[in-house]
């Protein structure tokens, strides 16, 4: 096998991916259909192949049923399986399968090319070698990029629906909490990115804190602030839930409203939100 560079791989991905799968089924039917060749590294096209294996004698794939499956195939030493296993379990996360897996596609045909510059410069050099074998040699892996270029594009015939009833949502979006925006842009839909625009000073922060404190009530929820330390967003919530002035909080004028912040609290805490600042 060649050595390539990162350039040409990329073994935390291909990692990645495997540890994806084992976590998430979608991605895991997702994996079995990849090519073999995605996979540079050794170790990782080993693991692949046991999975695929797993899968096709219909057997649930964990990491027990995986590390038993590299066993029984003399496959465990050789890639070193604990230290594998415990890298594999350690990197453990979901990731935009969609997108590493074009990634290591565009990765495995950019080692193709480069194998097919060096074969290139050799059958040019060698005599005796028909042009038409070259060609050859061409048009295969230029057929092949432009096979698996042309997955990431689907035809605007393959979007019409049978049935018009398909693009009603009725119940089909997040509900803000407020009934105005949602009226407005029909609720948040999933793969959807909605800009809140305002000047500086006119309550976007508080306005979104809040969209999501309310989504939070049944959904998972993250709120990401470029600009407000934790403890602050907190007491943002805090104050909006408890209908309490935040200046009030910050300046401990509590006096006749520690019942209703406490109770503003423990509702928070039943909420599935976190925060961050980045």
């Amino acid at each position: 096998m060649k050595h390539y560079t990162q350039t040409f791989s990329d073994s935390m991905t291909e990692k990645m991916i495997i540890s994806t799968a084992l976590i998430k089924h979608d991605a895991l039917l997702e994996l079995i259909e990849l090519e073999p060749d995605v996979f540079y590294h050794k170790e990782n096209r080993i693991v692949y192949d046991a999975m695929k294996a797993l899968h096709n004698e219909g057997e649930y794939i964990d990491s027990l049923s995986l590390r038993n499956k590299l066993i029984e195939s003399g496959k465990y030493t050789e890639i070193n399986g604990d230290v594998y296993l415990s890298d594999l379990v350690s990197c453990a996360s979901l990731v935009n399968f969609k997108y590493a897996a074009r990634t290591l596609t565009k990765l495995m045909f950019r080692r193709q090319l480069k194998d097919l510059s060096l074969n290139m410069h050799d059958l040019i050099n060698s005599p005796g070698v028909e042009n038409e074998l070259i060609l050859n040699e061409i048009e295969t892996v230029v057929k092949n990029f432009d096979r698996l270029s042309r997955e990431d594009y689907t035809e605007i015939k393959d979007l019409m629906p049978d049935d018009f009833k398909d693009y009603d949502v009725t119940g089909q979006f997040i509900p803000t909490g407020f009934k105005g925006i949602d009226s407005k842009i029909i609720g948040l839909f999933k793969g959807e990115l909605i800009i809140l625009g305002a000047r500086p000073g006119r309550g976007k922060t508080a306005l979104a804190l809040n969209c999501v404190m309310n989504m939070a009530k049944d959904n998972n929820c993250a709120f990401i602030s470029l600009e407000m330390p934790k403890k602050q967003l907190g007491m943002r919530a805090l104050s909006s839930w408890a209908m309490v002035n935040g200046r009030d909080l910050r300046q401990g004028k509590l006096d006749g409203k520690v019942k209703q912040l406490e109770e503003a609290r423990d509702r928070i805490k039943k909420t599935k939100t976190c925060d961050t600042e980045l």
